[in-house]
């Protein structure tokens, strides 16, 4: 959707939400979402009796952080600014990101959130490259 914005896609038809006001939908549901055990950030799953429910992971989190940075980019609004800035220094604190930019898959809430999931998924960087493209 941001994409679609950025590029100037044509929107769908009057009825039909925009492209931007689809992303600024998306990132209202993940605000609802952000989940205060550990600090903060958001949990890999949305449903409780999902596989994953305990888990605060990268790309989640990272997912916010990239859109968060992209609609504050494309609309000038610091209110998304602030969400990405609050996103990417949540992750510092919980270990997905370490000083030498290292990137960690998760942590797991019912160990406290202290123990990180060291697996060195690539499309973690991706997600945080690509989000920190955006920050200006």
């Amino acid at each position: 959707m941001m994409t679609a914005a950025e590029l100037k896609f044509p929107d769908p038809p009057a009825d039909k939400p925009g492209w931007l006001t689809i992303a600024q939908s998306v990132f209202n549901q993940l605000i609802e979402r952000w989940d205060p055990e550990c600090g903060g950030g958001l949990r890999w799953q949305i449903a409780n009796w999902h596989s994953g429910w305990d888990y605060k992971n990268t790309p989640s989190n990272g997912g916010m952080f990239q859109l968060s940075a992209r609609l504050a980019k494309y609309t000038g609004n610091d209110t998304y600014a602030q969400k990405a800035t609050e996103t990417y220094e949540w992750m510092e604190s919980a270990g997905l990101i370490e000083k030498d930019y290292t990137l960690h898959d998760g942590v797991d809430i019912k160990k406290g959130c202290n123990h990180t999931d060291e697996l060195p998924w690539s499309y973690n960087y991706g997600i945080l490259i690509g989000g920190a493209a955006y920050v200006s």
